[in-house]
């Protein structure tokens, strides 16, 4: 794996042409390539003569595409939505942006801008002191957090919520997952008796970094009560793949934003009601032999499928009358395993020595093979 990355909107992306040098290789299909770079971070790599093409999941979402060009040995062109980035020995040697989509920027700039003065002026008219005080939040906050600001205009909750800020103050801490553990364990205690079972919260997290800097992480998010734990991931796994002066510089406070609304929002870990599972090596495996039932699809061809749930990135290959299965973590194998067919409602899977067998959703049998050393032959008693 290079230790060369190009820092773009704080994700890291592997400066190399060469797949096997982007992450951990959990999959080589001919010329697809399954790469994990963090547990929650999937490259989905197809390979041609000439450039690769890139779809870069992260929790099973497509944040992303983009191609790496091959010029020669040494250098390469990646285009990336509207820029191209050339890099020649691991290094960014020069950055193209296409020039209608900066005219088109700046026209989007100068419309903003005019209608915020207007804005300003007929406040002041009217003597709107509220409408006015929104309007320059509003202002404040796409300086300061331009990364978020889109979602806070778009979605109106400066002027629809109302949001509280509790801080956690430091001295020179470096932001760790031990640390932040025990700051949003006291921070949901604080909260935990505003949830009413019918409600959810919003939040938007902040770290105040030594000289001022803020910085948010992620973007606005709702749960509920029941998904304290996915918050926690979800920090975790948007700092883990952020440059290096998230985790590397000194923390002054950590800042959590938030409020609560009636009503409860889609459950973050849904599980279906009509899926079970069997407990494995502390992780949970579907019982069933359906690929849909295993999590997000990430690729497939012909029947062999790349499946990202949770962290865990599964091969699965589906032949006529039974399926192998292998699980992936952090690009190493945790478990492998076949499910062979019996019937439209049964099926037996095999770990290793053990077999189960399933029916109906349901463990109905369990056998393992016990090696045992042959008796031996008893010597005779001399009378």
């Amino acid at each position: 794996m290079t230790n060369n990355f190009q820092n773009y909107k704080h994700y890291k992306l592997p400066i190399t042409i060469n797949p096997l040098e982007y992450g951990k290789l959990i999959l080589n299909k001919d010329n697809i390539f399954i790469i994990s770079i963090t547990p929650r971070t999937i490259l989905v790599i197809t390979q041609y003569k000439d450039f690769n093409d890139i779809k870069f999941y992260r929790d099973g979402d497509l944040i992303f595409n983009y191609r790496d060009h091959k010029i020669n040995e040494n250098t390469f062109i990646r285009s990336l939505e509207d820029q191209k980035f050339t890099f020649e020995n691991n290094k960014l040697i020069s950055i193209y942006l296409d020039k209608s989509k900066v005219l088109g920027l700046m026209i989007n700039i100068f419309i903003i801008f005019k209608y915020f003065v207007e804005d300003i002026t007929q406040f002041i008219k009217l003597n709107y002191k509220a409408e006015l005080f929104i309007l320059f939040s509003v202002i404040f906050l796409y300086i300061i957090f331009p990364e978020n600001s889109s979602d806070l205009l778009i979605s109106g909750t400066i002027g629809r919520h109302i949001w509280t800020n509790e801080s956690y103050n430091f001295e020179n801490k470096i932001f760790t997952t031990q640390l932040f553990q025990t700051i949003y364990n006291k921070f949901f205690k604080s909260v935990e008796n505003k949830f009413t079972g019918d409600n959810h919260i919003y939040i938007l997290l902040k770290i105040k970094y030594k000289g001022n800097q803020t910085l948010s992480i992620g973007t606005v998010q709702r749960f509920n009560k029941i998904d304290k734990q996915w918050y926690f991931e979800y920090i975790i796994n948007n700092i883990e793949f952020k440059t290096d002066f998230y985790i590397d510089q000194p923390i002054n406070s950590i800042v959590f934003s938030y409020g609560f609304k009636e009503g409860l929002v889609e459950n973050k870990n849904l599980i279906s009601p009509d899926l079970s599972y069997q407990d494995c090596y502390n992780y949970k495996i579907p019982i069933s032999m359906n690929p849909l039932d295993y999590g997000t699809i990430l690729w497939q061809k012909d029947n062999n499928y790349s499946i990202y749930n949770n962290g865990i990135t599964i091969s699965l290959f589906k032949f006529d009358d039974y399926n192998e299965v292998e699980f992936y973590k952090n690009g190493k194998s945790i478990t492998k395993f076949v499910d062979k067919f019996i019937s439209e409602n049964s099926f037996e899977r095999q770990i290793g020595s053990k077999k189960y067998y399933f029916e109906n959703n349901q463990q109905v049998l369990f056998t393992q093979e016990l090696k045992s050393k042959f008796i031996s032959k008893l010597t005779p008693i001399n009378q």
